[in-house]
């Protein structure tokens, strides 16, 4: 977690909007993914401002209040653990990242569900069959090439959506959808 301290003329008020602020905003960014990364910028003794997992968990946020839905603590903290994921995870693995009575695992899996219905997260299958989950990253839709050996995911931008529709569309089917992952050994597996 990066915790970039208040200066002694900055006010709770004003931290946000001021100068300073956007310049260590600005630099935390350069050193840090906050795509998928949580800061707090520390405000006075045991005061922070939590920024939480940067844009995409405001905009997964956003895009469930717009489809209706409450944002509880629960799919907060599930969003919150989706972010800081280096890979995509299984509703179990995402259950057992949360803090403790933040809900119960049908809860996980449920949140998960409707997350993806909504088109906040994304699915995914291992080699095992096993689903998991991440947030769609705010650039759409995307695959992942995961290692055997270590589980090291990277996302891979590819994909052959418009090829597989029109050969489903052959065979007369309609509301196609796909999921595609990539397995092999990373290089510092190999």
């Amino acid at each position: 977690m990066i915790k970039l301290v208040q200066s002694q003329d900055l006010t709770k008020v004003n931290f946000a909007r001021s100068q300073k602020f956007k310049s260590r905003l600005e630099s935390a960014k350069f050193h840090s993914d906050l795509v998928n990364r949580s800061f707090s910028l520390e405000l006075g003794e045991n005061e922070f401002i939590t920024f939480l997992m940067g844009d995409i968990v405001m905009h997964a946020i956003e895009t469930l209040r717009e489809k209706g839905f409450r944002i509880t603590e629960q799919r907060r903290a599930i969003l919150e653990s989706l972010a800081q994921a280096d890979s995509p995870k299984s509703a179990e693995e995402t259950f057992s990242s949360l803090p403790n009575d933040t809900c119960d695992l049908v809860t996980a899996y449920r949140c998960l569900e409707q997350f993806e219905k909504a088109g906040v997260v994304e699915r995914g299958v291992r080699e095992n069959g096993t689903k998991v989950y991440c947030l769609g990253h705010g650039h759409g839709h995307h695959h992942h090439l995961t290692c055997r050996k270590c589980g090291s995911s990277e996302r891979v931008d590819v994909c052959m959506k418009e090829e597989l529709e029109k050969i489903a569309h052959g065979f007369g089917y309609r509301e196609v959808t796909h999921v595609m992952e990539v397995f092999g050994v990373c290089p510092a597996c190999s």
